[in-house]
């Protein structure tokens, strides 16, 4: 048992996030990271951003479409919805996508350039998109600027889908925490991991 997320997802072949004693979710380091099942382990392994909305159809290959303020989202859902059912959407900052030309893509949004941090390895962004402000974090080679327009894209593979729905004060909570990128979160959770095995 670990409280250290990277050693649990770096050493373990399965994790299993307990929350208040519970097992919350299990399965591989990179299924738990990618695919989280809820908000609490979206956050429990680093930084999310989140978007609420309402599920509106099934798309092809498993995937389907989100009504959202910032218009339709397809992602991908771990489980079968219900139509109109009240859903979040979860994004990692390193999967959001920020262009200056417009791609032909699905899930490709206007935005703004809000703030720009120079992290060495890469440059954390804070984008306004609709009402919205989501985190970006691209290579250091993109030289964006704060009050640039700019295109977001959220990857369909990348976008998952959690059946719970959070207030309005939540998602300003989580927004004001994603604008403050040093900002270190505590979390009294514990990590069962199953350690891999040394083969000689």
């Amino acid at each position: 048992m670990t409280h250290d997320q990277a050693e649990a997802l770096s050493m373990s072949d399965r994790i299993a996030v307990m929350d208040g004693g519970r097992i919350v979710q299990e399965g591989s380091p990179r299924d738990i990271y990618e695919r989280p099942a809820s908000h609490f382990v979206a956050r429990f392994f680093g930084t999310a951003n989140f978007i609420p909305g309402r599920m509106a159809a099934t798309a092809r290959h498993g995937e389907v479409e989100v009504e959202t303020t910032i218009g339709k989202v397809v992602a991908t859902a771990r489980e079968p919805l219900a139509a109109s059912a009240t859903v979040t959407l979860t994004i990692r900052p390193q999967n959001v996508q920020v262009h200056l030309a417009k791609p032909d893509r699905p899930n490709v949004f206007n935005g703004t350039v809000e703030q720009v941090l120079f992290l060495g390895d890469q440059i954390e962004c804070v984008l306004r998109v609709a009402e919205h402000r989501l985190v970006a974090r691209v290579h250091p080679s993109d030289a964006f600027v704060e009050g640039q327009r700019v295109h977001v894209e959220l990857p369909a593979d990348s976008c998952a889908v959690l059946a719970e729905a959070r207030t309005e004060s939540e998602f300003e909570q989580a927004a004001e925490a994603l604008a403050q990128p040093t900002r270190q979160f505590e979390h009294k959770s514990q990590l069962s991991t199953v350690q891999k095995e040394v083969r000689r």
